[in-house]
């Protein structure tokens, strides 16, 4: 499986990517960028009303000043000359507003003609195909421009009060990529209208690296997963195997102890039978005879020390095996 970062042509092992970049090469596919915006794109209406509006209050101040005998300053303005938000993406002066929206409604429609969806998202314009998409935005170069410093406090000259910023109509397509962008800039020679399929041809190429990293990401989760469950079924085996080693010290353990009760209750009934023995001997030496409420007690007693004596119970349960070389000469010689 390649990475997704490895350097190879995604056209070769993506069809999709291959037959859009095939339909961008026919110069019947050229996109031309109209000089009029007719019927925008839905996807721009809330960004057109915020520059109407914004055009709207440039000319309030402009009329306020006009009225008051002080001419418009615009080149030490910001705000009102330069959109810092706008609800596609746009950053953009208000004399370079239109040209912007009618790239963006191009490239849209472009895009849309070519089976790709458009949507906005967070406030950015995303073209897509299916479950990936990449995020659209243009932007206008500007120059600074350092006013006089007299009569700014230092709190005004942290905030850059005397700092102007100035646009210069050059436009910058940033399209993108992972987590990158790229960029396709306003030149001379080469104006952001002409650069239409090349823009179709990034949003493209950055769909296509967007499902690659996608499909190599799910790869990659998927043999961690089976890492881990292989990891988990050897935990489990060794948790098994720790378990049966325990059991079985257990049992030999049990065995030891078992043996060790069993050589003491044989200890006890042949030392009890030795002491019924020797009762038996006395009597007779003393009386003659054993009276009957002593043999009555002598066989109570030689009857508890065959119960407690556990040698009968032992060769039942374990019976001397035939197999062994003295057990087959013992058989021999009885025949």
């Amino acid at each position: 499986m390649r990475n997704y970062t490895s350097p190879v042509d995604l056209a070769k092992d993506d069809p999709w990517l291959a037959e859009q970049l095939a339909r961008e090469k026919v110069p019947v596919h050229h996109v031309v960028v109209p000089t009029k915006l007719t019927s925008p794109s839905p996807v721009l209406s809330p960004t057109i009303s915020a520059i109407n509006a914004e055009r709207r209050k440039a000319i309030a101040r402009e009329t306020a000043h006009c009225a008051s005998g002080k001419p418009l300053d615009y080149s030490m303005a910001f705000d009102g000359l330069l959109f810092k938000r706008l609800p596609t993406g746009l950053r953009v002066s208000i004399s370079s507003a239109d040209r912007a929206i009618l790239i963006l409604d191009t490239l849209i429609k472009a895009c849309q003609a070519r089976g790709l969806r458009t949507f906005v998202e967070k406030k950015n314009i995303r073209i897509g195909c299916g479950e990936h998409s990449a995020r659209i935005r243009i932007s206008e170069r500007v120059e600074q421009r350092h006013g006089s410093t007299k009569g700014l406090s230092n709190f005004d000259l942290l905030s850059k009060r005397n700092v102007a910023h100035t646009p210069t109509a050059q436009l910058t397509m940033f399209i993108e990529r992972l987590s990158l962008e790229r960029k396709l800039c306003d030149k001379q020679a080469l104006p952001l209208e002409l650069q239409m399929n090349a823009a179709i041809v990034l949003v493209c190429r950055s769909i296509a690296e967007t499902r690659r990293w996608h499909e190599c990401s799910a790869a990659q989760m998927q043999a961690f997963a089976e890492a881990g469950a292989r990891v988990e079924a050897l935990r489990r085996a060794q948790l098994a195997d720790l378990a049966e080693v325990k059991r079985l010290e257990s049992e030999r353990k049990q065995r030891i102890a078992d043996l060790v009760s069993e050589a003491a209750s044989w200890h006890d009934a042949t030392t009890t039978r030795a002491y019924i023995a020797h009762l038996r001997a006395a009597a007779v030496v003393a009386g003659g005879q054993v009276s009957p409420s002593l043999h009555s007690w002598l066989d109570w007693a030689t009857e508890t020390a065959s119960s407690s004596d556990p040698t009968n119970v032992r060769v039942y349960e374990c019976p001397v095996s035939t197999s062994t070389p003295a057990a087959q000469k013992e058989q021999a010689n009885d025949e």
